[in-house]
């Protein structure tokens, strides 16, 4: 009876040990498949493509000399913008050429003669010049705009094209940092090129305020002068009678 007794407790013991190793062996799998599937997830590896590059559309550079405006330049190559500093002297400004003048405005110059009024002369110019460049500042800043808008297309379309256990890996993880980054990097160009538009602004106040005191000073001077001493004596102005004078109903 205890023989019985005994080969029976030790043959429940051995089932149960046996149950408890299949369980174990499947714990085990599941854990090593778990393992695995962190290990592809956490993987967040350089991606393979070159719309991520930042030394070509996305370079910014910020002039920090001295001597020298403080020029803003985006991109490089054929989607490159120049933004002109708010410290550029605008009627010395020489990077307008005659064809890109003549493509933004189609009179020529005609601010007077420097000598009659140096201060007026320079303040027009100036003027002239700041809305000109201003023009063909935001023309290159929107097509550098345009080619980054044009990069995170490209990279979007890139991510599209993972297939397989990438998919479920870190790899997407890295395209959602990239894309956040490159929409990062825009929005701050985007914001630097709206606060440099908005200082031009009060630029051309300054040379419109400008113009109007180097008008008050030649009225309040009276007799003006040119380099050699001789006074200058303006040709008055035509006098044209109003319209009811010349037009009488009948």
């Amino acid at each position: 009876m205890k023989i019985s007794a005994f080969t029976a407790l030790l043959i429940c013991c051995t089932n149960a040990s046996a149950q408890w190793a299949v369980y174990d062996e499947k714990v085990f799998t599941e854990v090593e498949k778990a393992t695995k599937e962190l290990i592809k997830i956490n993987n967040i590896k350089k991606l393979d493509t070159d719309h991520t590059t930042l030394d070509k559309t996305y370079k910014s550079e910020l002039s920090t000399a001295t001597d020298k405006p403080q020029d803003l330049t985006l991109g490089e190559g054929a989607n490159k913008a120049v933004i002109k500093g708010l410290d550029t002297k605008f009627e010395d400004l020489t990077d307008l050429t005659p064809e890109e003048k003549a493509k933004y405005i189609g009179s020529a110059e005609d601010c007077g003669e420097e000598q009659t009024n140096p201060n007026m002369y320079k303040a027009c110019v100036g003027l002239r010049n700041l809305r000109i460049q201003t023009l063909k500042s935001t023309q290159q800043a929107l097509r550098n705009l345009y080619d980054k808008r044009k990069q995170i297309g490209n990279l979007v379309e890139k991510s599209r094209t993972v297939t397989g256990d990438e998919i479920a890996s870190g790899v997407m993880q890295r395209y959602h940092f990239e894309l956040q980054s490159l929409q990062a990097l825009m929005q701050a160009d985007t914001d630097q090129i709206r606060l440099v538009m908005e200082g031009y602004r009060y630029r051309e106040k300054l040379y419109e305020v400008q113009q109007a005191e180097a008008q008050r000073g030649m009225l309040s001077r009276g007799a003006r002068f040119d380099k050699s001493g001789k006074a200058i004596v303006s040709k008055p102005l035509p006098f044209f009678p109003p319209p009811s004078v010349l037009y009488k109903p009948s």
